[in-house]
């Protein structure tokens, strides 16, 4: 038998191990169920320590494996893993949120104001440029105007106190009393779509929630050189009247719409825009020599914020040594060389010329006389608060400092003894800013403007986004006193907006208040779609409008019935009804050209002279 502790061979009546020393018990090994499985080799031993090569494996009743004489290893803690993970992990967080300040500190400490400088106009032009490719791909990779739909939804809404000015002011103009009480609310909805050089345009019109006109235009421009023009009034007809005449110079207008789009629309990508952005302006930025720093304190409209004062002045020496490392570029730019290529045959121009006028821009620039002072103001982030051009006696300085969830706000252009400023403050992020701001000439306060949740990021990418609300100030207000009802509503009211621009859908709603009740409002919305083609009318529904017979025959077809009723329902006067009631009457007992000029000679005879 074998000892339990060490493993060593026991002989049978032993009461100890010959090898340990461990006492055997009442009974042996083998009357506890355990067996060798190996033979031993019968190593000596020495000391206490166990046979090592020797050493059976010894099967237990209960299925478990354990070698004897070696004892299993402790399993190592995990708490020195666990602990480095934590620190490993608070070390990534703070180089994320800090990055900006080290790298800062680091530039504004350690390197040269040129290099300052550098840093951070190439920081920012990172970000000019990202928000421009942001709008290429609005402007252009998603809108073509030959291959485009949408529609356009306008909707007004007059108060009492509007419809009297409104009244009034037709009174002065025209010297006629109109009464406009039946007018609550008036709308418009315009779907166009436009494919393949034809455009169709759908109008539906409304008046106090009824639909009071609706009509389609169709330009058919299938053929450039003979342009087709086909109109419908589907309130009074179903016919359309074609024009055939004189169309040229309307399809022309819209294809140079169209040609325009496309020389913009060439072969550029967002990402090609934005590349190109950075590289020159890489090129430029490296040249800024002779910079200037100072420690200063930004202020705006009480809020204040430590920054450092990084000023360049540009001279014909910075001018031309900038021109210079531009142009050479361009010159072997391969990439720039296609694009300009396509720019060349898309306007009909060659390549050359616009090489040419690039040349001579750039010479014009190296024979920069006078000196352009720039200041930009960098906060402790590496952030820009402010920046400030002086040129020839002309001034224009930006600050946003910040402080606290606060900031203040102060934009001043100074020129040929005028001065035009924006100053305010407020609070929030800018994905979502709100404040209270002037407008000031001269230093007279002009207009008062509120703004909340204004986006100053989407503004980058060229949408604006918040409400904000407009009033003359009160020192400014005084100068309308006396003058009548409306410089009385410019004293009193004020105007309310607010805009929601997601890129391919916007809405801008407009309240015209007065001591804040609604006289008037308007909305206005629109949205993309994807074109469709365009659809012509058969010959069947086609009348040939420049035709004398074919246009009698077009009046012959108009029922005003149906677009009568919808005018009363909208609470139209009867005066307009009535004159509607006596054409649609009259058209019956038209059967040629001259009765139809006699119709309309009686309507206007009638209700206009």
């Amino acid at each position: 038998m074998f000892c339990m502790k060490c493993g060593g061979q026991i002989n049978d009546g032993s009461k100890f191990c010959p090898v340990c020393g461990e006492p055997v018990g009442n009974g042996d090994v083998a009357n506890m169920g355990v067996q060798p499985d190996m033979a031993m080799n019968n190593q000596p031993v020495m000391g206490n320590q166990p046979v090592m090569g020797n050493q059976p494996n010894m099967a237990y009743n209960n299925g478990f494996q354990a070698t004897p004489g070696v004892q299993e290893p402790k399993k190592r803690s995990k708490l020195p893993w666990i602990i480095c993970g934590a620190v490993l992990a608070v070390i990534v967080v703070l180089l994320v949120v800090f990055h900006s300040y080290a790298s800062n500190f680091f530039y504004r400490v350690f390197r040269s104001p040129d290099a300052y400088m550098q840093h951070v106009l190439t920081a920012q032009s990172s970000e000019l440029a990202s928000n421009t490719a942001e709008i290429w791909k609005t402007a252009y990779e998603a809108n073509d105007p030959n291959n485009m739909a949408g529609n356009v939804a306008v909707e007004m809404t007059v108060g009492d106190d509007a419809r009297d000015l409104l009244e009034d002011f037709l009174y002065e103009e025209t010297y006629t009393d109109i009464d406009l009480s039946f007018l609550e609310k008036a709308g418009a909805v315009i779907d166009y779509n436009a494919s393949e050089g034809s455009v169709q345009t759908d109008i539906d019109l409304t008046l106090n929630g009824s639909e009071v006109l609706s009509g389609q235009v169709i330009l058919d421009g299938s053929d450039e050189d003979e342009p087709v023009l086909y109109a419908q009034m589907d309130s009074i007809s179903d016919k359309y009247l074609m024009f055939d005449e004189d169309v040229e110079d309307l399809f022309s207008s819209y294809a140079s719409v169209g040609d325009y789009a496309l020389t913009s629309k060439i072969d550029l990508s967002s990402s090609d825009v934005e590349k190109l952005m950075n590289k020159y302006s890489k090129i430029a930025i490296g040249e800024i020599k002779g910079v200037k720093k100072k420690e200063v304190t930004v202020k705006a409209a009480g809020v204040t914020q430590k920054c450092t004062a990084l000023t360049f002045t540009l001279d014909d020496d910075s001018a031309e040594a900038i021109s210079e490392k531009l142009w050479d570029e361009i010159e072997k730019d391969k990439d720039l060389e296609k694009i300009i290529d396509q720019v060349a045959e898309s306007a009909d121009v060659d390549t050359d010329d616009i090489y040419d006028e690039l040349e001579m821009t750039f010479e014009s620039f190296k024979n920069f006389d006078g000196e352009l002072k720039y200041t930009v103001y960098v906060g402790r982030k590496g952030e820009v608060v402010g920046q400030k051009a002086e040129f020839d006696g002309v001034s224009a300085e930006f600050k946003m400092p910040r402080q606290s969830g606060k900031f203040g706000l102060s934009f001043n252009v100074e020129a040929d003894g005028t001065e035009f400023a924006i100053e305010g403050s407020g609070k929030g992020k800018d994905s979502s800013l709100q404040g209270d701001f002037e407008i000031s000439v001269n230093g007279v306060t002009a207009v008062e403007f509120t703004a909340e949740k204004f986006n100053l990021t989407e503004l980058k990418k060229g949408r604006l986004n918040g409400t904000f609300e407009f009033k003359m100030s009160s020192g400014f207000s005084k100068f309308f006193d006396g003058m009548g009802d409306a410089a009385d509503l410019l004293k009193n009211g004020s105007i309310k907006l607010t805009v929601v621009n997601k890129g391919d859908s916007a809405s801008v709603d407009m309240a015209i208040l007065d001591d804040g009740d609604n006289l008037a409002s308007f909305k206005i919305t629109s949205k993309t779609a994807k074109a469709k083609k365009v659809s012509v009318p058969s010959d069947k529904n086609v009348i040939e409008a420049t035709d004398e017979d074919d246009l009698v025959e077009y009046v012959q077809s108009v029922n005003m019935d149906d677009w009568i009723k919808n005018l009363e329902s909208a609470d139209v006067p009867s005066e307009v009804t009535d004159i509607l009631e006596d054409v649609n009457d009259g058209i019956e007992d038209v059967e040629d050209m001259e009765d139809l000029e006699d119709l309309v000679y009686e309507i206007m005879y009638e209700y206009f002279y």
